[in-house]
């Protein structure tokens, strides 16, 4: 009999932090915490070094499975790009729009969704669901603001109407 004190101690505590996310994905229904907005900086800390911990391999089959059944993500960018594509979609239901403009808190989803259709990162469910709702992945930006100047110049003599626009000039 060979007593592995060690294991048993890593164990015993892997196992407390994980009630503690249990604990707290009950009252947060969201087992991913944020580590920089959390105000659970330790939780948080520890959820991270769990994900790193499975991209080295360094977690038994069953951690991973506790984790993932809890609603723990692994990748976060595969995460990040559904969100992405959630919001736009959201976007183009309120507003017939989708593009997000830069003005917008979720714009950064607008580019990470462009990104991600340009770098082929998209599968063909995904990418279907832009199409279908008009998303051009080579929109010309630039194009789009010079027209909107001529516009702006036509409809009211000036190009200083609008001053989102105003700042394309140089």
């Amino acid at each position: 009999f060979i007593w592995d004190w060690q294991r048993v101690k890593s164990e015993i505590t892997w196992n407390h932090w994980f009630e503690k996310l249990v604990a707290y994905t009950k009252v947060h229904g969201n087992p991913n915490l944020n580590r920089r907005r959390s105000g659970y900086q330790t939780l948080a800390n520890w959820v991270w070094t769990q994900r790193v911990a499975e991209g080295k391999g360094e977690l038994t089959d069953e951690q991973v499975d506790k984790l993932k059944n809890l609603g723990v993500f692994f990748d976060l960018g595969k995460h990040n790009l559904v969100k992405a594509l959630d919001v736009v979609e959201a976007h183009h239901q309120l507003t017939g729009e989708w593009r997000i403009p830069s003005t917008h808190a979720e714009h950064g989803n607008f580019i990470r969704v462009r990104s991600a259709i340009q770098d082929n990162q998209l599968s063909e469910d995904q990418l279907a669901r832009m199409e279908a709702i008009g998303f051009d992945a080579n929109f010309d930006v630039n194009g789009h603001h010079v027209e909107q100047l001529i516009g702006n110049i036509i409809n009211h003599g000036t190009f200083d109407y609008d001053k989102t626009v105003k700042g394309y000039v140089r």
